[in-house]
Protein backbone atom coordinates (compact mmCIF):
# COMPACT_ATOMS: atom_id res chain seq x y z
CA UNK A 1 0.00 0.00 0.00
CA UNK A 2 1.24 3.12 -1.01
CA UNK A 3 2.24 6.10 1.58
CA UNK A 4 -0.66 7.91 2.06
CA UNK A 5 0.40 11.06 3.84
CA UNK A 6 3.04 12.36 6.14
CA UNK A 7 2.18 14.44 9.27
CA UNK A 8 3.59 17.71 9.65
CA UNK A 9 4.77 18.84 13.01
CA UNK A 10 2.68 19.99 15.22
CA UNK A 11 1.60 21.91 18.83
CA UNK A 12 -1.30 19.92 20.81
CA UNK A 13 -4.21 21.96 21.49
CA UNK A 14 -2.24 24.88 19.27
CA UNK A 15 -3.37 26.33 16.14
CA UNK A 16 -1.56 29.18 15.79
CA UNK A 17 1.88 27.62 16.37
CA UNK A 18 1.19 24.25 14.39
CA UNK A 19 0.37 27.32 11.38
CA UNK A 20 4.11 28.43 11.97
CA UNK A 21 5.67 24.83 11.93
CA UNK A 22 3.47 24.16 8.57
CA UNK A 23 5.15 26.58 6.90
CA UNK A 24 8.80 25.19 8.04
CA UNK A 25 8.19 21.66 7.21
CA UNK A 26 5.22 21.14 4.89
CA UNK A 27 7.67 22.40 1.88
CA UNK A 28 10.17 19.71 3.34
CA UNK A 29 7.66 17.02 2.76
CA UNK A 30 6.89 18.16 -0.66
CA UNK A 31 10.42 17.94 -1.78
CA UNK A 32 10.57 14.06 -0.75
CA UNK A 33 6.87 13.89 -3.57
CA UNK A 34 4.88 13.22 -0.34
CA UNK A 35 1.42 14.43 0.77
CA UNK A 36 1.68 16.48 4.01
CA UNK A 37 -1.11 16.28 6.41
CA UNK A 38 -1.83 19.75 8.47
CA UNK A 39 -3.25 18.71 11.95
CA UNK A 40 -6.10 20.87 13.19
CA UNK A 41 -5.68 22.21 16.53
CA UNK A 42 -7.73 23.72 19.04
CA UNK A 43 -8.11 27.28 17.82
CA UNK A 44 -8.26 26.06 13.76
CA UNK A 45 -9.94 28.45 10.91
CA UNK A 46 -9.03 26.44 7.91
CA UNK A 47 -6.29 23.94 6.28
CA UNK A 48 -3.62 25.28 4.60
CA UNK A 49 -4.54 25.57 1.03
CA UNK A 50 -1.12 23.01 0.07
CA UNK A 51 -2.30 20.66 2.59
CA UNK A 52 -2.73 17.21 1.05
CA UNK A 53 -4.58 15.73 3.97
CA UNK A 54 -6.39 16.99 7.27
CA UNK A 55 -5.23 15.01 10.75
CA UNK A 56 -7.83 16.00 13.25
CA UNK A 57 -5.89 15.86 16.92
CA UNK A 58 -6.37 18.89 19.32
CA UNK A 59 -8.06 18.18 22.96
CA UNK A 60 -10.69 15.78 23.20
CA UNK A 61 -13.47 19.00 23.51
CA UNK A 62 -11.97 20.28 20.12
CA UNK A 63 -11.95 16.75 18.23
CA UNK A 64 -15.58 15.79 19.45
CA UNK A 65 -17.03 18.78 19.23
CA UNK A 66 -17.52 21.80 16.19
CA UNK A 67 -14.57 22.29 15.63
CA UNK A 68 -13.46 18.90 15.00
CA UNK A 69 -16.78 18.80 12.94
CA UNK A 70 -15.64 21.65 10.80
CA UNK A 71 -12.31 20.54 10.21
CA UNK A 72 -13.90 17.23 8.80
CA UNK A 73 -16.49 19.05 6.54
CA UNK A 74 -13.79 21.14 5.18
CA UNK A 75 -11.22 17.97 4.71
CA UNK A 76 -14.20 16.12 2.65
CA UNK A 77 -15.58 19.11 0.72
CA UNK A 78 -11.85 19.99 -0.71
CA UNK A 79 -11.50 16.39 -1.11
CA UNK A 80 -8.86 15.68 1.34
CA UNK A 81 -8.11 12.52 3.15
CA UNK A 82 -9.47 12.80 6.42
CA UNK A 83 -7.36 11.23 9.66
CA UNK A 84 -8.41 11.63 13.49
CA UNK A 85 -5.88 10.62 16.52
CA UNK A 86 -6.35 9.34 19.27
CA UNK A 87 -9.58 7.10 18.69
CA UNK A 88 -9.12 4.55 21.30
CA UNK A 89 -13.63 3.40 22.38
CA UNK A 90 -15.73 2.20 19.56
CA UNK A 91 -17.91 5.50 20.60
CA UNK A 92 -15.04 7.34 19.41
CA UNK A 93 -14.57 5.07 16.12
CA UNK A 94 -18.35 5.52 15.52
CA UNK A 95 -18.23 9.39 15.65
CA UNK A 96 -15.41 9.68 13.27
CA UNK A 97 -17.24 6.89 10.64
CA UNK A 98 -20.26 9.88 11.15
CA UNK A 99 -18.03 12.73 10.12
CA UNK A 100 -16.68 11.14 7.40
CA UNK A 101 -12.67 10.01 8.26
CA UNK A 102 -10.91 7.77 6.09
CA UNK A 103 -8.72 6.29 8.84
CA UNK A 104 -7.88 6.70 12.69
CA UNK A 105 -5.52 5.84 15.40
CA UNK A 106 -5.13 5.06 18.65
CA UNK A 107 -2.72 3.11 20.93
CA UNK A 108 -5.59 0.46 21.77
CA UNK A 109 -5.26 -0.64 18.11
CA UNK A 110 -1.79 -0.83 18.08
CA UNK A 111 -1.12 -2.30 21.15
CA UNK A 112 -4.01 -4.52 21.90
CA UNK A 113 -4.70 -6.11 18.44
CA UNK A 114 -5.92 -9.57 19.22
CA UNK A 115 -8.45 -7.39 21.66
CA UNK A 116 -9.67 -5.11 19.84
CA UNK A 117 -9.36 -5.20 16.37
CA UNK A 118 -11.89 -7.59 15.11
CA UNK A 119 -14.28 -5.88 16.68
CA UNK A 120 -13.47 -2.55 15.66
CA UNK A 121 -13.11 -3.47 11.79
CA UNK A 122 -16.67 -5.08 12.13
CA UNK A 123 -18.05 -1.71 13.35
CA UNK A 124 -16.36 -0.23 9.98
CA UNK A 125 -18.26 -2.17 7.88
CA UNK A 126 -21.87 -1.62 9.63
CA UNK A 127 -24.69 0.07 8.11
CA UNK A 128 -24.82 3.91 9.68
CA UNK A 129 -27.21 3.57 12.84
CA UNK A 130 -30.25 5.26 13.00
CA UNK A 131 -30.07 8.27 15.46
CA UNK A 132 -33.16 8.57 17.82
CA UNK A 133 -34.08 12.30 17.97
Amino acid sequence: MPLLFVTAPDVVGDAAATDALWGEWAPVIAAHGLRAAYVAQDGYREAPADAGAVFIGGSTEFKLGPGGERAARDAKDRGLWLHVGRVNTMRRLSYCKTIGADSVDGTQWSMFTDTYIAGGLAACTMGAQARLC
